[in-house]
């Protein structure tokens, strides 16, 4: 881990600042081959089949899965084969570039069978289309080898190895039947999705073992918990301490542990030194994370300065814990008025101490009193900067020997009166003083050291102390027990929790139980300043006492660990919401990607002194992409506009050791969003996220994850705001339904954000988003989106005091329409089938007045709802269907008349009747089951529903634009002509 803490920074340009690529980095120690592969596939020529998207019509399966990252594990898994093979570099090359293409059928679009897919001239085609052409300058020499290994692939294909003439000229001859082998072995591993799934890993070794003289097996470890990062820590640990002890090299990483190819008969036994060296290795970790971040330890707080434990346990020289303490107190300036009142505040409590002192009866008592009384004449703190910073410098030590050296020293200000040469005839007059809020600054008025001479003396005496102190590591011990009870070793078993043993234990530490787990481990008191602002204990507990105020809260030494990692890993923002998405592979992860990860992260975090958030470029794009199944291409910034570090987006682990299979990122919103908008920015990460990186995705509150990969499907919602509830109706989603290749929850969650964004790229302003409202009208009721979509369009036209609302819905009626039926079940498709008949009837009858503005084509629903809102016992609706269609038809033919324009009294006649009768019979008897105050409750939203569904009857004229600007149509300023009016009624 030394690379995260001792390497010279490299900084990035402002530039690179801005277009940072999350793609896989290439580490030092790579060998050319695999340095190569990244360069120009894995990170180029590979990226588009990202959107591929595996199905499976059978459980267990390849489902969500994207062929990027079958094609990467595979290279992985084969790049660690060649090395225990002792495969050649041609070989190799042959092999990587065979594998990368050995799906070809998923590369090309038809059905054609695979055996017509794989010719010399397509598989030609997709070399150079991928970049392994520039991995394989030499490839054209292998093209009969490598369209053979990709024919031989699959055991289920109807060629088979026994049919392979190995007479023909293949370049590498008997070799060529090997590399099927290792090539079939990594093609199916990825099937086995969890550590302790058996078929899958027994037929990959079945290949293996097919073409290697050493026989393998699996050898894995395993953690019992899942800590989050700090599990991450332990599982690198015990991959580190398994390859320098027993030259095990980790093959597939999985959330729950690792499996790592052992030769047959050899399997290392494990005894308990092997976990006290991983021990050992955690805890070298944890020391190396809190010694670069100790002064997040060294607190300012309303008593002084306090040092945590933590600073001493990493056994870090006094000197530099109180030169953190130096800075503190040296960045301070202190305003006159609050000298002023530091004084004042002084003198009160100095003068109830001596209220409480008996009468002086000595001398020697009368003369303390007095110097004490002089000494709050005079002013009993500093009246300059320099004496209070002299001030707090001793009443900071001060607070370090009481909190940390009271065992040992039962005289703390006699230690320091020592230190200072304080005669001892002023010392009984400072003893008159609060110890710990006033006595310091009394010291300080008199002192005549200078800063730098006091500084230099409480450093010697504070380094005497520590020498004597230091020793073991303090974390040692707990870790030890805690991995002799979670850490296991290929069939090795963790023992039954004994639940006998452990109550009585229980009961005795009633209220000192830890809050978060139920490790019987000693616990201490919760300390705010260990822990992330935004974890929190439990609301209610019965391991807490309870009565009036604040219970003590009590956590374990290992929540305490997890705590601490989870506060010195990522930047903190204090009072912002945090957001955390855990990604999780769908199989495994290798260590070739994690260490390109790694490196990517190590990358950024050194390159960037200010170490912002990662917020997103042209997410839009980006999600449009997404949504129309094409890959996508995240590029991030650290920066605002103004160069400053990026407060919004998604923060990376400050420290690589805590990257592991399973990666967590945190989420922070723009603080000055409202609910919805703050759920849809983690939305967009956690949507683009699992795309770009091909990972199950878990959105939650919490640091560590609740649920394991299994679980759920593709992307889950551990929440979602009331306010979403419309677009995100579900927690778990999936790519495919179960076991089909028929498009699942997740496939239809995608189309919904294309239909949003359509719409937004027409009605989105500099002020309104747009996107909020829109989502959050989708969670009162389908129809409610046509109502926020008409307000939005309104508003835009407004705003920009230019444009035309009517021809703006109907540029986005179409997509306005899917989202509300996407949301709105059976009695949303009923009423949109008797919308669009409403729609067409009333524009192919000319049920309308003489322009195309609003209140012109609404004429007719208009007319329905005034009779409807005024229907009463003697009012029937028979009577009133009467007298809406009589009426209707009167209006319209009023204005054909008085405008002079021809028109079929008979037809508009009939399409009067035929739009009112199926509005009372199909929509209100129909649909509303004759309820008039259910209807007129829907007025408003009806109005806006079919004011889009007759705008999408109106013709285009032209084309649409490009989709982030509006469609071009009718002016609708002019009265369009008969033939576009009446084009289907004609003259009687």
């Amino acid at each position: 881990m030394t690379d995260d803490f001792d390497a010279e920074d490299e900084q990035l340009s402002p530039e690179q600042l801005r277009e940072i690529q999350l793609l896989l980095g290439i580490p030092t120690n790579e060998d050319a081959i695999i340095t190569r592969y990244i360069e120009y596939v894995a990170d180029d020529g590979l990226l588009p089949y990202k959107a591929t998207i595996h199905y499976s019509e059978t459980a267990g399966g390849k489902a969500g899965e994207s062929l990027y990252s079958h094609i990467l594990n595979g290279i992985f898994v084969l790049d660690a084969l060649r090395h225990a093979l002792a495969l050649s570099d041609e070989e190799t090359q042959v092999l990587f570039t065979a594998f990368t293409i050995h799906d070809i059928n998923k590369m090309v679009e038809g059905q054609a069978k695979y055996k017509q897919i794989a010719t010399r001239e397509t598989v030609s085609t997709k070399i150079v289309e991928i970049k392994l052409d520039c991995f394989f300058p030499g490839y054209d020499a292998y093209l009969d080898d490598i369209i053979e290994m990709i024919k031989q692939h699959s055991a289920h294909l109807s060629e088979s190895l026994a049919t392979l003439d190995l007479r023909r000229s293949y370049k590498l001859g008997d070799r060529l039947k090997q590399l099927v082998f290792l090539m079939r072995a990594a093609d199916g591993i990825d099937l086995s999705h969890s550590l302790d799934e058996p078929r899958h890993k027994a037929n990959f070794l079945f290949q293996l073992n097919s073409t290697s003289d050493t026989q393998y097996d699996f050898f894995t470890h395993r953690v019992a918990e899942q800590r989050g990062s700090f599990t991450n820590i332990i599982h690198n640990a015990a991959i580190e301490e398994l390859r320098e002890r027993f030259g095990l090299a980790p093959l597939l990483l999985y959330p729950e542990g690792a499996a790592y190819l052992c030769p047959r008969g050899k399997q290392p036994a494990i005894d308990d030194a092997v976990i006290v060296a991983i021990a050992e290795r955690v805890a070298t970790t944890l020391n190396q994370m809190t010694g670069q971040g100790f002064r997040e330890f060294i607190r300012p707080i309303n008593m002084g300065i306090t040092v945590d434990r933590k600073c001493l346990d990493l056994n870090l020289p006094f000197a530099t814990i109180f030169d953190a303490i130096c800075t503190i107190v040296q960045k301070r300036l202190i305003k006159a008025d609050k000298l002023q009142r530091l004084g004042d505040d002084s003198i009160k409590r100095t003068h109830k101490l001596l209220e409480k002192r008996p009468a002086a009866s000595t001398d020697h008592e009368r003369q303390v009193t007095e110097g004490i009384l002089a000494l709050l004449a005079a002013g009993p703190v500093p009246q300059t900067q320099a004496g209070m910073r002299n001030g707090e410098l001793i009443r900071s030590y001060y607070i370090f020997l009481i909190e940390h050296f009271a065992h040992a020293i039962s005289a703390p200000w006699e230690r320091i009166y020592t230190l200072l040469d304080i005669p001892a005839d002023r010392r009984a007059v400072y003893n008159g003083f609060d110890a710990r809020m006033d006595r310091a600054y009394a010291l300080a008025v008199e002192l005549t050291l200078s800063e730098q001479e006091l500084i230099i003396r409480i450093k010697r005496d504070g380094a005497g102390l520590l020498a004597d102190r230091q020793g073991a590591d303090p974390r040692l011990p707990i870790l030890v027990e805690y991995l002799r009870h979670v850490l296991t070793f290929s069939a090795q078993r963790r023992a039954a929790a004994d639940f006998a043993a452990a109550l009585p234990g229980y009961v005795r530490q009633q209220h000192k139980q830890c809050v978060q787990c139920n490790l019987s481990l000693p616990t201490q008191k919760w300390s705010s300043g260990n822990v992330r602002s935004d974890i929190k204990v439990q609301l209610f507990s019965n391991r807490l006492g309870g009565g009036p105020g604040e219970p003590v809260k009590r956590v374990c030494g290992i929540c305490e660990t997890q705590f601490l990692v989870e506060k010195l890993n990522y930047r903190e923002i204090r009072n912002e919401q945090t957001i955390y998405l855990h990604l999780f592979p769908y199989s495994f992860h290798t260590a070739p990607f994690l260490n390109g990860m790694r490196t990517t992260i190590r990358r950024i975090n050194r390159g960037d002194m200010l170490a912002g958030a990662l917020r997103l470029n042209d997410v839009d794009r980006q999600m449009r992409a997404a949504a129309a199944r094409t890959a996508v291409n995240l590029k991030a910034t650290t920066r605002t506009k103004e160069n400053k570090a990026q407060p919004y987006g998604m923060y990376l682990p400050r420290y690589s050791e805590t990257l592991g299979s399973m990666m967590t990122f945190p989420i922070n919103p723009p603080s000055d969003e409202n609910d919805t908008q703050k759920f849809l920015f983690v939305l967009q990460h956690a949507l683009l996220l699992q795309r770009h990186f091909g990972c199950k995705v878990l959105v939650s509150t919490s640091a560590t994850p609740s649920l394991d990969k299994e679980s759920f499907g593709d992307v889950y919602f551990d929440l979602t705001p009331l306010s979403a509830r419309g677009l995100i109706r579900q927690n778990d989603y999936h790519e495919y339904q179960l076991n089909t290749r028929n498009p699942g929850s997740l496939r239809h969650l995608w189309s919904q954000i294309g239909w949003l964004l359509n719409v937004r790229a027409h009605v989105a302003t500099r002020k309104n988003d747009a996107m909020a409202g829109l989502v959050m009208a989708m969670a009162e009721h389908p129809m409610q989106v046509f109502y926020a979509a008409e307000k939005l369009a309104e508003g835009k036209v407004r705003e920009d005091k230019a444009g035309d609302a009517g021809w703006m819905l109907r540029s986005i009626a179409d997509d306005v329409r899917a989202l509300a039926m996407s949301i709105g079940g059976s009695e949303m498709d009923e009423l949109d089938q008797q919308l669009q008949r409403l729609a067409e009837i009333a524009w192919k009858g000319g049920l309308r007045g003489q322009s195309l503005e609003k209140n012109s084509i609404m004429a007719p629903l208009d007319e329905v709802l005034r009779k409807l809102s005024v229907q009463s016992v003697e009012l029937t609706p028979a009577l009133l269907q009467s007298a809406a269609a009589i009426d209707l038809y009167e209006h319209v033919k009023r204005i054909r008349e008085s405008s002079g324009q021809k028109f079929s009294p008979s037809r508009l006649q009939a399409a009067s009747e035929e739009f009112v009768r199926v509005f009372f019979e199909d929509v209100f008897a129909g649909i509303y089951h004759g309820k008039v105050a259910r209807l007129l409750s829907h007025e408003k939203i009806l109005r806006s529903a079919f004011h889009l569904y007759i705008r999408r009857q109106i013709p285009r004229k032209v084309a649409p634009a490009a989709d982030t600007e509006p469609i071009q149509s009718v002016d609708a300023d002019r009265v369009p002509s008969d033939d576009l009016l009446f084009d289907d009624v004609g003259g009687e």
